[in-house]
C-alpha cells in the first residue's frame, strides 16, 4: 500500500531564482515521515536523486565504530529485487551516471545521475536498498577489507587526523567522541547476522556542544601535522545558528573576521609578516557550532603567536564597540540577491544531494536560497554573537612538525597516531585578551567600488553582437597578442569571463627560472589581494596562476565592474617590483614547504605526477625545483622579474556578457601597458608556437620507472598505454572503452580481489597524444597488482563479446549524452574553450565530433583496438609503468623471491 501524501507544496511555494526558469518543483511529505523534493526540468537529458537518510556515524554502537560507514558500502552490494553485486553499479555507468554516497556524524546521503529515460529503473535499483538489502555473508569480510583500505587510504590524512584528534579530546560518552570512519580492527568482530530491529526510528542527534565545560577551553593543543605547515586556529563555542538561516548573524561576523581588505585583521597581520592567509567559518552539527579562525603563519608569525591572538581580540573589542552595521549588512544583502537572482543551475546531482540533506533542518521551500537569506537584521543577535568571541571561551590550536623535537611529553592518539600535547593558556595572556584596548590600524571595512551601482540588483545585459557565432572566433591578434571572442548566446545572464595566458618562455628553460616565475605569481597574488577579494565580495572571483608555460589571470562574474578590475589588475602585474625582501623570504619558505609536502601526497596522486614527468617535456620534478630553491635569493628575484616581463605574448578568451569592442579595447590596454611600462618586446615566432611535447614509447615497449614514497605505507601502480596521436576517431574508441570496463574493473579488482579503494580505468589525453591509464594504490606488492591488471585486460574480448547488442548500445547512447549534455553555467562553457586554447588544439567543436565518430562504433571496433593496443601480445602495445614503493616495505614472499 502506498502511503498517502499530507502535505504538498508547488513551484510557486518556493524561494527560486529569477534565472530559474526551466526548473519546476514540488514537495510533498507522505504519512510514513518521508520529505520528497521533485524537481523537473525539461531541458536536462540527464537526471539524478539523492536520499539523506538521518542518522550516521554518532548511532555507531559503543563497541563497533565504523558500523554506519561499513553499512553504507553493504548497501551497494545487492538487494532482494536485485541480488547480483553488480546490478546497481553496471546499470548506472551502462546509461552514462555516476554515483556515491558519504557517511557523515548524524546523516548518510546517497546519490546518483544517469540518462533521463533510464531515471525509473535506476530509482527502482536504489530504492531497494532501504527496502530490501541482502547484506550477504560473502560481502561481508570484503567491505570490511574496503573500509579498511580507504582508512589506509586516509591514514597520513592531516584533515582526517586532525578532525579525529580534537573529537577524541571531548567526554568519552559524547556522541562525537566516536571514530566515524572505522577499520578493520573496529569491525572485524560485527556479527555475521546484523540484529537489525527494521521498526526502529533513526533520527537526527541534537547535540550538546562537545567543547564546553572546564577541562575544554582555555587550552592549547599543539599539533604534529604530517605535512610541514604552521597554522594556528583559534576557536569559540557559540550558539547554533541553523534556526537563525534566514538572518545569517554568522555570516556578518564571518564577513568581517575574514576580511581581507584595508583596515582588516589580515591587513594588518600580513603588513607585520606574521600572516600570509586568514580565513573564518563556523562548523559544527545539529545543536552545537564552533567559530574558527584559522591562519597560515609566517616563521616569524609563529614565534609570536600569542601576539597575533592579541591582535584578534583587538578586532573583535573594535567590532564590539562599533555594534552591528546597518551599512554593512545592508550590502551583504544585495551581493546575496544579486548572486542568487543570477544564479545559474547547479548539476543535477549536486542539487538533489544538497537539498535532501538541507530537508532534515528548513522548510522545503527554502532549500534552493539557503545561505543566501539576508531577511532581517538583528543587532541583538549579531551583538550576542560577537561577544560570545572572548578569552574564556578559547581553545588554541596550533600545528607544526618542529613540535616534534621541541615538545616533551607528547601524547599520541590512539587510532591514526597523531603526536599532541595540551597545555593551560597562561593566566596572564587570558587577563591581557579581557583588556584589549582598541588598535587603530583596525578598523570596519569601507563601501565596496565594485558593488554594481544600480539598486534594486538588476543588470542590464549587453546588446547582441552582430554576426554571433557559436563557438569562439579569432576577433584580434597583433604581434603582441591574439584575441578570442563569443558572446553569450545561450545563459543570458550579466556576466562574463575573461581569461588571459601570459607565456613566458623563460618558465621552460631551466628549474631555477620556473621557481623565479611561480614566486612572482605568488607575490603578484598577494599584491593584488585586496582589489581582487572586495571584486569577489561584490560577485566577480579572479586570481593568477601558473601553467607550464607561463601565467593565468581568470575574471568571471558579474560584468558590470569587470573592466574596473581588469584595468586595476593589469596596472598591479605591469608596475610589479619586489621591494620587501622580508615577504619576499616569507613566500620562499611557503612555497619550498609546499614542494617539500608534495612528495609526501598518496602514493596514487605521486604515481600519476611521475607520469606526466616521464612523458611530457619541459615538465620539471619537485626534486628539481627544490635543487635550486636556494639559489633564488631577492637580489636574483629582482633582477629576474623585469627579464621575464621584457617579452611575452598573450592570449585571451572574452566570453559572455562582453562586446567585441569592449574585449578589443581590454587587449590593447594590456598591449600598451606591458609596452610601456616593461618595454615588452613582441615574442620570436617559436616562441609564441609552444606546444608540450609528449615521449613516444616504442610499439612492443615495456617501460618501467619507480620511487619510494617518504612517508606514506602503501604502493601505487599507475600503468599507461599509448595509442598515438589524438583524434576524433581514438577518443571515442577510448572512452567507450572506458565506460564499459571500468565498472568491471572495479568489481574485479577493489571488490573481488580485495586490492585497494583508490583505483582508476580512465582515458589519459596529453600533450595531443591518446592513451588510458590503470591506476591502484594498494598495501598488496606491486606485482600482486600488476598481474590484476593483466589479469582482467585478459578478460577483455570476453566482457565485450558477451555484451548484447541491446547493452552495447545502451553504453553508447549513454556516453553520446554525456558528449552532447550542454553546460549548466556560462563558467563552464568558457572553461572548454580555455582548455583547447590552453592546449594549441583550438578544438571548439570536440564533443560533438566525438559523439558523431561515436555513432559509427560497434563492438568489433572494441574488440580490435584491444587486440591492437592492450591485450598482453598487441603488435602496438606501448605499456609504460609507474611504480611508488612504501616507506617502509614489509618484507613478503614476494618480495623474497
Amino acid at each position: 500500500m502506498q502511503p498517502n501524501v499530507i502535505v504538498c507544496l508547488d513551484s510557486d511555494d518556493f524561494c527560486k531564482s529569477a534565472n530559474d526558469a526551466d526548473r519546476s518543483y514540488r514537495a510533498l511529505k507522505l504519512e510514513n515521515g518521508l520529505k520528497v523534493l521533485i524537481v523537473s526540468d525539461e531541458t536536462t537529458k540527464t537526471a539524478a536523486a539523492s536520499l539523506s537518510v538521518g542518522t550516521g556515524g554518532i548511532r555507531d554502537p559503543e563497541k563497533v565504530p565504523g558500523l554506519a560507514h561499513f553499512l553504507e558500502h553493504m548497501l551497494f552490494l545487492g538487494t532482494e529485487r536485485y541480488p547480483s553485486e553488480q546490478d546497481y553499479s553496471n546499470y548506472i555507468s551502462r546509461h552514462g551516471g555516476l554515483y556515491n554516497a558519504s557517511t557523515y556524524y548524524n546523516d548518510t546521503n546517497y546519490f546518483f545521475n544517469i540518462s533521463a529515460e533510464h531515471l525509473k529503473g535506476a530509482l527502482d535499483r536504489f530504492s531497494a536498498f532501504f527496502t530490501c538489502p541482502l547484506f550477504t555473508a560473502s560481502c561481508t569480510e570484503r567491505e570490511i577489507n574496503a573500509v579498511h583500505e580507504e582508512f589506509q587510504k586516509n591514514f597520513l590524512s592531516d584533515a582526517f587526523r586532525e578532525n579525529r584528534l580534537f573529537y577524541s579530546l571531548i567526554s568519552d560518552d559524547h556522541p562525537l567522541n566516536k571514530f566515524i570512519s572505522g577499520n578493520k580492527k573496529t569491525l572485524v568482530d560485527i556479527p555475521k547476522s546484523f540484529g537489525i530491529d527494521r521498526n526502529s526510528s533513526a533520527s537526527i542527534v541534537e547535540l550538546s556542544n562537545p567543547f564546553e565545560g572546564p577541562n575544554q577551553l582555555n587550552k592549547e593543543i599543539r599539533v604534529v601535522p604530517i605535512r610541514d605547515r604552521r597554522v594556528l586556529e583559534i576557536s569559540f563555542n557559540v550558539p547554533y545558528m541553523m534556526p537563525h538561516y534566514r538572518s545569517n548573524p554568522d555570516a556578518y561576523v564571518s564577513h568581517l573576521i575574514g576580511h581581507e581588505g584595508s583596515g582588516s585583521l589580515l591587513r594588518y597581520l600580513q603588513d607585520r609578516n606574521l600572516v600570509l592567509s586568514l580565513m573564518s567559518y563556523n562548523s559544527g552539527d545539529h545543536g552545537f557550532e564552533t567559530f574558527r579562525v584559522s591562519m597560515e603563519l609566517t616563521e616569524e608569525g609563529f614565534e609570536k603567536f600569542y601576539d597575533i591572538i592579541t591582535a584578534f581580540f583587538q578586532y573583535v573589542h573594535m567590532m564590539k564597540l562599533a555594534r552591528p552595521q546597518q551599512r554593512i549588512y545592508a550590502e551583504l544583502k544585495k551581493m546575496a540577491e544579486w548572486s542568487f537572482r543570477y544564479q545559474e543551475k547547479l548539476p543535477e546531482s549536486t542539487l538533489a544531494s544538497r537539498c535532501s540533506r538541507l530537508l532534515h533542518f528548513i522548510p522545503p521551500q527554502d532549500v534552493l536560497k539557503f545561505g543566501n537569506f539576508y531577511d532581517n537584521f538583528d543587532e541583538d543577535l549579531i551583538q550576542e554573537y560577537i561577544e560570545r568571541l572572548n578569552p574564556d571561551n578559547l581553545r588554541i590550536i596550533l600545528r607544526s612538525k618542529s613540535f616534534l623535537k621541541t615538545e616533551e611529553n607528547l601524547e599520541t592518539e590512539k587510532i591514526y597516531g597523531t603526536k599532541y600535547s595540551v597545555r593551560d593558556i597562561p593566566e596572564e595572556w587570558i587577563k591581557k585578551w579581557k583588556n584589549s584596548e582598541m588598535n587603530d590600524k583596525l578598523f570596519l571595512p569601507k563601501v565596496n567600488p565594485f558593488i554594481p551601482d544600480c539598486d534594486p540588483p538588476v543588470l542590464t545585459l549587453k546588446p547582441d553582437t552582430p554576426d554571433e557565432v557559436a563557438v569562439p572566433s579569432l576577433s584580434y591578434e597583433s604581434e603582441y597578442c591574439r584575441l578570442w571572442f563569443k558572446k553569450d548566446d545561450c545563459f543570458f545572464v550579466p556576466k562574463s569571463v575573461l581569461q588571459v595566458l601570459v607565456r613566458v618562455p623563460m618558465m621552460t628553460w631551466h628549474p631555477l627560472y620556473n621557481v623565479m616565475a611561480i614566486l612572482f605569481i605568488r607575490l603578484l597574488q598577494n599584491e593584488i589581494q585586496e582589489i581582487i577579494y572586495e571584486a569577489e565580495l561584490a560577485g566577480i572571483s579572479s586570481g593568477a596562476s601558473h601553467c607550464v608555460n607561463g601565467f593565468e589571470l581568470t575574471f568571471k562574474g558579474l560584468s558590470e565592474k569587470m573592466t574596473l578590475l581588469v584595468l586595476q589588475v593589469i596596472d598591479k602585474m605591469s608596475g610589479f617590483e619586489a621591494s620587501e625582501e622580508r615577504k619576499f623570504l616569507s613566500y620562499k619558505d611557503l612555497y619550498k614547504r609546499s614542494l617539500e609536502n608534495a612528495l609526501l601526497a598518496e602514493p596514487y596522486k605521486l604515481a600519476s605526477s611521475l607520469l606526466n614527468l616521464a612523458l611530457l617535456s619541459n615538465f620539471f620534478a619537485v626534486q628539481d625545483l627544490l635543487l635550486f630553491m636556494d639559489q633564488v635569493t631577492f637580489d636574483r628575484f629582482k633582477s629576474f622579474v623585469p627579464q621575464m616581463m621584457s617579452s611575452m605574448h598573450l592570449e585571451i578568451l572574452a566570453h559572455g556578457n562582453f562586446t567585441l569592442q569592449e574585449a578589443t579595447d581590454l587587449c590593447h590596454y594590456l598591449e600598451r601597458t606591458l609596452k610601456e611600462t616593461r618595454n615588452a618586446k613582441p615574442l620570436l615566432k617559436s616562441e609564441k608556437l609552444f606546444r608540450l611535447r609528449c615521449v613516444q614509447i616504442p610499439n612492443r615497449a615495456l617501460l618501467i620507472y619507480g620511487e619510494r614514497s617518504i612517508a606514506q605505507p602503501t604502493y601505487a601502480l599507475c600503468c599507461y598505454f599509448q595509442v598515438g596521436p589524438q583524434s576524433n576517431r581514438s577518443s571515442s574508441v577510448v572512452d567507450l572503452y572506458c565506460q564499459i570496463l571500468s565498472d568491471c574493473f572495479m568489481a574485479e579488482v577493489r571488490t573481488q580481489k580485495q586490492l585497494g579503494y583508490a583505483l582508476f580505468f580512465n582515458s589519459k589525453r596529453v600533450a595531443g597524444v591518446q592513451g588510458l591509464i590503470l591506476l591502484l594504490q594498494s598495501s598488496s606488492s606491486l606485482e600482486k597488482c600488476d598481474a590484476a591488471f593483466e589479469d582482467f585486460l585478459a578478460s577483455v574480448p570476453a566482457i565485450i563479446s558477451k555484451l548484447s547488442e541491446e547493452e552495447f548500445s545502451q553504453f553508447k547512447e549513454g556516453l553520446q549524452k554525456v558528449y552532447l549534455e550542454k553546460p549548466k553555467k556560462l563558467s563552464q562553457e568558457a572553461y572548454r574553450y580555455w582548455s583547447e586554447i590552453l592546449s594549441g588544439n583550438y578544438h571548439f567543436r570536440r564533443y560533438a565530433c566525438y559523439a558523431k565518430e561515436l555513432k559509427l562504433l560497434t563492438k568489433k571496433d572494441l574488440l580490435q583496438f584491444h587486440l591492437t593496443y592492450m591485450s598482453k601480445n598487441a603488435p602496438e602495445r606501448r605499456k609504460l609503468s609507474i611504480a611508488v614503493l612504501p616507506a617502509v616495505e614489509a618484507a613478503s614472499e614476494t618480495d623474497a623471491e
